[in-house]
């Protein structure tokens, strides 16, 4: 079991095996979660797969259902910095690579406001949880057409994430996040990415 804030070795081995089509674009994640200059938490192979009995150690391919990823979604929303979360996060990137229904991944952080290259401490951790949720998204609606509504998934989750940060240590707030939770109060988080989709195409 990994121990949040405890500087675990991150093996190389697990990104190299992980390796896929979609994966690629998790690898900066990956790195970033294994920086040892940084309160982000980091991870090992051996933690991540052997601690989840879900996981093929062979192969690290996941045998998890779609129920099971959603619910530990869910369980990083809500806990980000158990103990357990960085085991959870390595099985969602293995159901990531092996999930038929998730497609390419592209980490393109403009919607969430350079969240992965600002200082808050744990932005790996968001970003991630960003990711995962529109991977989700995807695997619940497969059709490309939802780009949007994925996007917002994946915003919705990052925020869920964010707020458990934020009722444990006040200290890891943030001014932008704070900005992007008032809109999804609103309701206007679509209307959010329309408008960051309008800026792109000027």
């Amino acid at each position: 079991m990994v121990e949040q804030g405890v500087g675990v070795r991150c093996d190389m081995s697990v990104i190299d095996r992980l390796l896929g089509n979609k994966l690629w674009v998790l690898i900066p994640l990956l790195l970033s979660a294994c920086s040892t200059g940084s309160r982000t938490t980091q991870f090992s192979k051996d933690s991540a797969i052997t601690d989840s009995p879900n996981v093929n150690q062979t192969t690290a391919q996941p045998t998890i259902t779609l129920l099971e990823a959603d619910r530990l979604l869910t369980s990083l929303e809500q806990d980000p910095l158990s103990a357990d979360a960085p085991a959870r996060r390595m099985v969602l990137t293995a159901w990531v690579v092996a999930s038929p229904e998730v497609g390419e991944l592209v980490p393109d952080d403009k919607y969430v406001g350079d969240i992965f290259s600002s200082d808050h401490p744990y932005s790996s951790e968001l970003f991630m949880q960003y990711m995962f949720g529109i991977a989700l998204a995807q695997a619940k609606k497969s059709d490309s057409s939802e780009r949007s509504a994925h996007i917002e998934a994946g915003i919705r989750s990052m925020l869920a994430a964010y707020k458990s940060l934020v009722a444990a240590d006040e200290s890891l707030r943030d001014r932008f996040l704070d900005e992007l939770d008032r809109f999804r109060q609103l309701g206007k988080l679509a209307s959010y990415i329309e408008s960051v989709n309008g800026q792109r195409r000027h």
